[in-house]
């Protein structure tokens, strides 16, 4: 079984629970991702407080890498051993693994040819596919090479 953070009420830290849950094995478009470094951001403390709501109970975290372990039907932007990062909706990321949507994941291989852009000083990866207009993940991309190549 896999664990993951998940809160069943708004409050401070001691409403963050470790708790085993089941992972849906991918779907058509879907990948398993097992996470070997999740990113922990100002915003998982508005959705624990309740400032920005989450239907309950839920789980926290928008930002992981790992490796893919299995990919549903359709799926060809990623493949089973493959090391990915992700840093989108949905919430679910503080989790030993979970089933995501694999257009919204990002591999090393791809790492020197995204399109960036300057924002605030902070390099913004920008990935289009046919799934999504643009995402846009206000991520380094030499971290998100580091964290699919050295995870």
């Amino acid at each position: 079984m896999t664990h993951a953070i998940r809160f069943h009420a708004t409050g401070g830290p001691e409403v963050l629970r470790w708790e085993g849950v089941e992972v849906a094995p991918p779907g058509p478009g879907e990948a398993l991702v097992r996470h070997t470094a999740v990113g922990v951001n100002f915003i998982d403390t508005y959705h624990r407080t309740g400032l920005y709501p989450l239907p309950m109970p839920s789980g926290l975290g928008m930002e992981a890498a790992g490796v893919v372990e299995a990919v549903g039907e359709g799926v060809s932007e990623v493949r089973a051993g493959q090391r990915v990062a992700y840093a989108c909706q949905p919430v679910g990321a503080y989790a030993e693994a979970r089933t995501i949507r694999a257009c919204l994941l990002y591999t090393s291989d791809a790492a020197d040819d995204l399109p960036c852009v300057d924002i605030g000083g902070r390099r913004s990866i920008q990935k289009k596919t046919k799934k999504t207009n643009t995402q846009r993940a206000s991520i380094r991309r030499e971290h998100l090479y580091t964290y699919t190549t050295h995870s």
